[in-house]
């Protein structure tokens, strides 16, 4: 592995660790750095800061992914197979 480079910066954990997840799911390894010393989580100083960094070979990729607006979205097919089988079983119990 490469060196690893810092592609965003956090105060929230748990920010920090959502966006590590999407990056991980995606296929990147991705670590939290400064996670341990962010104790005053309600005081968002540069002392607070998480750091999320990848290898540098995957800065670019991993970047466009937390920009994507669709990471914070379920699929339109999720969403209609969720919507189908709570209206099927809806219909069921109407004819009872």
């Amino acid at each position: 592995m490469s060196d690893l480079v810092t592609i965003e910066t956090y105060t929230d954990s748990t920010e920090a660790q959502l966006a590590k997840n999407d990056l991980i799911a995606s296929g990147i390894q991705a670590f939290l750095a400064g996670e341990e010393g962010n104790v005053l989580w309600h005081v968002p100083t540069e002392m607070g800061m998480i750091k999320l960094q990848v290898a540098s070979e995957d800065a670019a990729r991993a970047a466009e992914i937390l920009k994507s607006p669709a990471r914070f979205l379920s699929s339109d097919e999720e969403l209609a197979a969720e919507a189908g089988d709570t209206s099927e079983s809806d219909d069921d119990h109407d004819d009872e």
